[in-house]
């Protein structure tokens, strides 16, 4: 009986697009930046879809690496396995970046509203947002180079 509904998990996964990666490939997603769409594909186990991203979960996490012009450029990760958030509450962005291996306090938190915190890696020159986009929605952080550094006085906190 167990075997059938992983089947049917699997069945359901591959008639959605989406693949089940190994959890170590979600650990740090952040790592695909820049690469080619072709290299992380291969790393990662996971063909790109018919737009050039790749897509997949782990045991609790549903990871996309969106790329334009062959390169990853943006990867966002949503936390399956949270309990859901609130946006007029407090986020766990500290939480959020340690269990995808990073540091809090080797960053710098630029926007801190209750349900958005935006950081800058200046090591990995990432610009990081842990965000909780809607009430019920999972946790989600993203990053990306874009706008890197570009906030103007008036955005911060």
């Amino acid at each position: 009986m167990n075997i059938r509904f992983a089947a049917v998990g699997v069945v359901f996964l591959m008639g959605t697009g989406l693949a089940v990666a190994e959890s170590g490939k979600a650990n740090t997603p952040f790592q695909y930046i820049d690469m080619p769409v072709k290299e992380v594909a291969n790393r990662v186990g996971v063909q790109p879809n018919q737009a050039n991203n790749i897509v997949f979960d782990s045991a609790d996490r549903h990871v996309l690496l969106e790329s334009n012009g062959g390169t990853v450029d943006y990867v966002d990760v949503e936390f399956t396995n949270t309990p859901p958030c609130n946006p007029q509450k407090e986020i766990e962005s500290e939480a959020v970046l340690k269990s995808l291996g990073l540091n809090p306090a080797e960053m710098e938190l630029a926007i801190k509203q209750p349900g958005n915190h935006t950081y800058y890696d200046h090591k990995r020159m990432l610009k990081v947002g842990v965000s909780c986009n809607y009430e019920g929605a999972p946790l989600t952080a993203g990053f990306s180079r874009k706008n890197y550094m570009n906030l103007t006085s008036s955005a911060k906190q």
